[in-house]
């Protein structure tokens, strides 16, 4: 599903991230450019983050 629809990113591109090594709203921002244009996917990214964080510390 996508996430940031100014850029088109979708939330297993945004999952991707994370598990790669990006832990910030900012971060996602820098390497997918989501969140960086009107930042109204802004607590959704932030949702996907944390979920991921979660499920790697399980």
């Amino acid at each position: 599903a996508i996430v940031c629809a100014c850029f088109g990113v979708g939330a297993n591109q945004i999952a991707e991230a994370v598990r790669g090594g990006c832990t910030s709203v900012a971060a996602i921002g820098a390497a997918l450019h989501a969140g960086t244009n009107c930042g109204s996917c802004r607590a959704e990214i932030k949702t996907i983050i944390d979920g991921r964080r979660l499920q790697a510390a399980e």
